[in-house]
């Protein structure tokens, strides 16, 4: 639980930088908007996923470990659907 309490605050952390470097229009230059709210999900799906971890954990701590399986489809979609949008940028 402490593990996924590190490992979530740290994944909000680096949501929160993404967000004010792409406020302040510090990301690269020609990503669209939509590609920079895929990448703030993707940001975001891990703590959200250690966060239903310590809710799991407190039950069963080894199905709360295995939860974190649940970042491989998640960040797999959220991966594809990044690239898709990057490709029909470039066409």
């Amino acid at each position: 639980m402490f593990l996924s309490g590190t490992l979530a605050l740290t994944g909000f952390t680096l949501a929160l930088l993404w967000s004010y470097a792409s406020w302040k229009q510090l990301v690269e230059e020609g990503l669209t908007s939509r590609a920079v709210e895929i990448q703030a999900a993707r940001y975001l799906a891990s703590p959200f996923v250690f966060l239903l971890s310590i809710i799991v954990a407190a039950f069963d701590p080894g199905f709360g470990i295995l939860t974190w399986l649940l970042l491989i489809p998640i960040n797999a979609t959220l991966e594809s659907r990044l690239a898709a949008n990057l490709e029909a940028d470039d066409l």
